[in-house]
């Protein structure tokens, strides 16, 4: 899954990446709605949960290839190679597509991105078969929904701790 990236890149974007918690203890932000259907997973909430969004994906980022975190009826999986069949209600990324993830997913609360947002229109979750055809397309998709105001746009994200925040194992 990382063909197009040069590799040395990302060891210094993953090197960037500060030590903490990894997927095991990825944990939905008190105040999120997991809404989830055959085709995709989507959390919903206000602008301040879905901001913390970020720290939680990046607990994937940081994990090795096989690692999972469970949210719902879903996984997330953090493997390197393209599946060779997709499962029902798993999200395979490496795990700087997880880092993309938290990024793009939170950047909604800030109006960075539309309301809602689904990951799919980034086009990084969708496989191709052998007639470039997209396969299935959008699912599995994984997005979110900012119910009320936004946050005010920053230039610096805030350094959120959310550990006091989280019902583990939502």
């Amino acid at each position: 899954m990382s063909k197009g990236f040069d590799e040395t890149s990302l060891e210094r974007r993953r090197s960037r990446i500060p030590p903490g918690r990894t997927a095991e203890d990825f944990a939905v932000p008190l105040g999120l709605e997991v809404e989830t259907s055959p085709e995709a997973l989507r959390f919903r909430g206000r602008a301040e949960a879905v901001a913390l969004l970020r720290e939680e994906f990046r607990k994937l980022a940081r994990s090795p290839s096989g690692a999972e975190a469970r949210v719902k009826d879903w996984t997330f999986r953090v493997q390197d190679e393209v599946p060779d069949r997709l499962e029902d209600a798993v999200i395979v990324l490496p795990w700087h597509g997880w880092q993309m993830v938290g990024t793009l997913l939170a950047d909604v609360a800030y109006g960075y991105e539309p309301n809602p947002f689904d990951f799919s229109k980034v086009g990084y979750i969708v496989i191709f078969d052998d007639e470039g055809q997209k396969r299935p397309w959008p699912r599995p998709d994984i997005g979110v929904i900012v119910d009320g105001p936004l946050l005010p746009r920053v230039r610096k994200t805030p350094n959120v701790t959310t550990d006091s925040l989280q019902e583990p194992g939502s």
